[in-house]
């Protein structure tokens, strides 16, 4: 776990409810949805969990440690990881589909290149989590590889090395390493990769239902 988060609007809440999420959800997307949420339903206390891997989400679902867990996942992940949690009793709903990108720093030295090939780019390093970092594996043979979940620390390296790092589009317009022109998309070799977010969770379970839904709404609005 990298971070765990408290929300808690009223000294005497009605509901609790145990949040784990990927990094790039939970850093960019939920404290907003939960602060939303709080308008509506102001008695509920609420921990997010920020989990650094997605093999740590599945197993909270597991071991009914946490009520809903949000994981991202590539395309050709989703039906195997639905049968097998699908088998257990839980329940994988699909919430957003999101490109991805190769990102680096505003004075990369492959911005100033007018063709990239694979060749070229498989000589830098690159930095990602353990999904995308699979997948980018099998697209071009990167010689040195770095795993890292923390997307800030991610943002960072990319800030003060010649990293090329595979980072999903979605909170792009909003995200300040982007506004203070410290990253950019790498636009010359477009990656033309997308990721999956799901919530996991019991569909016994009324809160984690509830939350699911408005999660669903607040994810279409992205769209």
């Amino acid at each position: 776990m990298i971070n765990h988060y408290i929300f808690n609007q009223n000294n005497r809440p009605s509901h609790h409810l145990q949040i784990s999420s990927v990094s790039s959800v939970a850093q960019y997307f939920l404290p907003e949805v939960i602060a939303k949420l709080f308008v509506i339903s102001p008695n509920l206390h609420i921990e997010l969990q920020e989990e650094r891997l997605r093999k740590n989400i599945f197993k909270a679902i597991q071991d009914n440690c946490i009520d809903i867990g949000i994981v991202n996942h590539m395309n050709q992940d989703t039906q195997k990881i639905a049968e097998t949690f699908q088998k257990k009793g839980f329940q994988m709903e699909f919430l957003y589909s999101c490109s991805m990108s190769y990102y680096v720093r505003t004075d990369h030295p492959l911005l100033f290149v007018h063709h990239i090939d694979p060749q070229i780019l498989a000589q830098y390093e690159l930095i990602s989590n353990e999904g995308i970092l699979e997948f980018s594996q099998n697209k071009i043979p990167f010689e040195h590889i770095h795993e890292e979940q923390n997307i800030r620390y991610i943002k960072q390296m990319l800030c003060v090395n010649d990293f090329i790092a595979i980072l999903p589009d979605f909170y792009s317009e909003n995200d300040p390493y982007i506004q203070n022109h410290q990253i950019v998309r790498l636009a010359q070799f477009p990656l033309e990769a997308t990721t999956n977010f799901s919530a996991l969770y019991n569909p016994q379970n009324e809160i984690a239902k509830y939350f699911r839904g408005f999660l669903k709404q607040e994810f279409a609005q992205l769209v």
